[in-house]
């Protein structure tokens, strides 16, 4: 039975496995490309944490290489929504992680730099409206999915791990930068700003009322970075991914006391209260 392991492959499977069991940590992953790869997965190893504290069930709503402002908002979006309305209440995380694509994806990056060669500052390099539309795109599908677990599951705590730094662009941007005709002592700083915008927008999305009244826990990675071409914060190596999800897990219990103690409530859902 599915709920052994507590791993499901489809929504109407994990819908199955609340009903069935129910009583345990309920976890849907929805997000980019760090959550999917297939050697190295964030949720995965977040899952694992949880596992050897207490029965968790978790249900993959990822795709490589999505995009906050594009997949989320669509199809995966829709499909949070909809097991989030039939799980009656048993949600404990919906863990997010994207957007990054939407700087970083080779689709969404080029348009946002401007290839001129003779730009003086970090700034001179970006197309400042296409930024800002791009930014305003993934703020929308953040603050989205905020509002759905608001209406339809509003004792689901968000987990969004903070990509704030350059390591998020991975050696594939630094080739887009290359193509660009961005001189290499540039390069650096225009990943830094392009990052530092990225993360202003999840720092604002989650965290513009107090966290805990929001029910959101958005955990910092900035340092977790691997290799001189920076490109662990994309697609981090598997030791890089449990690293991360040892930070998330560690911010979680901590903010979530009791969580691994006994089922809380008639429906038998354990839910986090988060602390002031």
């Amino acid at each position: 039975m599915a709920c052994d392991e507590g791993a499901a492959a489809s929504p109407d499977l994990f819908i199955s496995m609340l009903r069935q069991c129910g009583d345990r940590v309920n976890v849907i992953a929805i997000g980019g490309s760090g959550l999917s790869l297939p050697d190295a997965s964030l949720t995965r190893e977040f899952a694992r944490l949880l596992r050897n504290e207490t029965p968790t069930n978790v249900l993959h709503l990822v795709a490589s290489g999505s995009e906050a402002g594009a997949k989320p908002s669509g199809q995966l979006q829709y499909q949070l929504a909809n097991v989030l309305r039939k799980s009656a209440g048993k949600i404990t995380f919906v863990l997010l992680s994207g957007g990054g694509n939407d700087l970083a994806g080779e689709s969404a990056l080029d348009p946002l730099l401007l290839g001129t060669g003779s730009g003086k500052e970090p700034q001179d390099y970006v197309d400042k409206e296409r930024l800002e539309r791009t930014l305003q795109r993934i703020e929308r599908a953040f603050r989205a999915i905020l509002n759905a677990r608001d209406a339809l599951s509003p004792n689901t705590v968000v987990v969004s791990p903070a990509h704030g730094n350059a390591g998020a662009f991975g050696p594939h941007i630094r080739a887009v930068l290359g193509e660009k005709e961005i001189p290499a002592e540039h390069r650096d700083a225009v990943l830094e700003l392009l990052s530092q915008r990225f993360g202003e927008v999840i720092v604002r999305a989650t965290s513009e009322e107090l966290a805990h009244r929001r029910r959101v826990i958005v955990v910092p990675t900035e340092d977790r970075v691997t290799g001189d071409d920076g490109s662990a914060e994309m697609h981090p190596a598997a030791a890089d991914n449990a690293q991360v999800a040892r930070r998330i897990f560690a911010t979680v219990a901590a903010e979530c006391p009791g969580l691994f103690g006994s089922a809380d409530g008639a429906a038998g859902a354990r839910h986090c209260q988060l602390q002031p």
